[in-house]
């Protein structure tokens, strides 16, 4: 995130909003270890069908723009390969070790779970930060799995639910907490290494990350049931949201085609930035659901051919 040029508020606005993209992630990571700890088999067919197809739907469109490559065609046709969405490749290898994970983290008393979870918290996600190693994205998503699973398998939701309060003052604490780290990082400290190591890697990322996740994950994952129609909608377009908006042209997206940088330095950005993250939140959904609909007509009209045509 590059914080100069603007005014002080959009500065504070920008970095308020900085916590938000990590947190997601973690969120899809601590979902997937809550749902799949359980399970002794996995399928990511659907992860895979959509990210394909998103591939070549968005080369299809860079080619029209003319800002498409040879390059990038051929790692259109091989998008979890060649690495095009980080997530998407380290989900999809996570998902495919879980059943092992599983049956050993299964086995562990709650003491044991905690020691595997602090390990791999410093020295699988914390420290591998400050270094850049080149599997990180997958070692980040195992401690977020595990405290996924360790949460479906050890927490108390009763226990919970009687402070879901100061779960709430908690995640916007340490989400705040942020703001001035934030600051002096963008304000040219980042290039002290000290200053990266201590206040970006190990507070930032190691703490604060861990704490708003796990936090509001808490909060949504304790409170009473309930289905919203919409908001199922929503949750089963979130996947292609990503795809579509956090892809290997984001710089051309947000430099040249949304042009943010200049936008930062209108007074009113805070109310832009908004404007547009609501715009592509609203027209991405629209898309995958346009998609959806589309392979489910065309599966349905399938279905019913091999039926008619399977009749004497």
């Amino acid at each position: 995130m590059k914080c100069g040029g603007g005014t002080t508020l959009n500065k504070l606005f920008a970095i308020l909003l900085i916590p938000g993209g990590r947190v997601g992630v973690a969120l899809f990571f601590l979902i997937s270890g809550y749902f799949q700890i359980c399970k002794s088999t996995v399928s990511v067919k659907k992860v895979v069908e959509k990210t394909i197809f998103y591939s070549l739907f968005l080369q299809v469109i860079a080619l029209i723009l003319k800002i498409g490559s040879l390059g990038s065609l051929i790692r259109s046709f091989l998008p979890i390969a060649s690495g095009n969405w980080w997530y998407v490749s380290s989900y999809i290898l996570l998902m495919l070790c879980s059943p092992a994970i599983n049956e050993y983290f299964l086995k562990l008393n709650k003491k044991q779970k905690k020691i595997m979870i602090a390990f791999v918290w410093v020295f699988l996600y914390t420290l591998p930060y400050l270094f850049s190693v080149q599997c990180y994205g997958l070692e980040r998503g195992v401690l977020f799995y595990l405290l996924g699973a360790y949460i479906r398998t050890e927490i108390d939701f009763d226990k919970i639910r009687t402070f879901k309060q100061q779960l709430i003052m908690a995640f916007t604490l340490i989400w705040i907490i942020y703001v001035p780290i934030g600051y002096v990082y963008c304000s040219g400290e980042k290039n002290n290494r000290l200053f990266s190591a201590i206040g970006d890697s190990i507070i930032f990322n190691g703490v604060i990350i861990v704490g708003c996740a796990v936090s509001l994950f808490l909060i949504f994952v304790s409170a009473n049931p309930y289905s919203n129609k919409t908001i199922n909608i929503i949750a089963k377009s979130t996947f292609g949201i990503y795809l579509l908006h956090d892809n290997m042209y984001r710089d051309f997206i947000w430099n040249n085609l949304l042009k943010i940088p200049t936008k930062f330095q209108c007074p009113l950005f805070p109310i832009i930035a908004i404007g547009i993250g609501t715009m592509i939140f609203i027209s991405c959904t629209l898309i995958d659901c346009i998609r959806e609909w589309l392979f489910g007509a065309t599966i349905y009209r399938l279905d019913s051919y091999r039926q008619k045509m399977s009749q004497p």
